[in-house]
C-alpha cells in the first residue's frame, strides 16, 4: 500500500487552518502553497528576518554584484518538493506498508547588489 504525504511549514499550516501550530504539520500538498508571504522587493536583511521569523525554509540560489552595497531580492522561486519513502509495519495484515512523504525544500532566492 502506498500513500503520499506532506510535509509542511508551520506557518502554512497555522495560516491555512487558521491554528497556532508551533511545529512542522504532516499534511496534503495542497494545503502548502497559502501562506508563503512574498518578499520581493524586500533587502536581503528584511526577506531573511521576514522567513526565519515564518520558519519557512529558503536559501540564495544566486546572488550578484557587490556584497557591500545594498541587496534587494528580484526573484523568489518554489524550490519543490523531495521525496523521502519509509517502510511502516502494518500489523493487521502482517505486512510492510511503504509510505511516501513529500518535503517541501522552501524558496530559492534571487539577489542583486547595486
Amino acid at each position: 500500500m502506498r500513500r503520499t504525504l506532506t510535509v509542511a511549514v508551520a506557518t502554512a499550516a497555522a495560516l491555512t487552518l487558521g491554528t497556532g501550530v508551533a511545529s512542522a504539520e504532516w499534511l496534503y500538498q495542497d494545503i502548502l502553497v497559502a501562506g508563503v508571504p512574498n518578499v520581493v522587493g524586500m533587502s536581503e536583511a528584511d526577506a531573511v528576518a521576514t522567513l526565519e521569523s515564518q520558519d519557512i525554509p529558503f536559501t540564495v540560489t544566486n546572488k550578484s554584484g557587490s556584497a557591500l552595497t545594498v541587496c534587494n531580492v528580484t526573484d523568489q522561486r518554489d524550490k519543490g518538493y523531495r521525496t523521502e519513502t519509509r517502510a511502516e509495519w502494518d500489523s493487521t495484515n502482517q505486512e510492510w506498508d511503504y509510505v511516501e512523504y513529500e518535503i517541501w525544500r522552501g524558496l530559492g532566492l534571487t539577489v542583486v547588489c547595486n
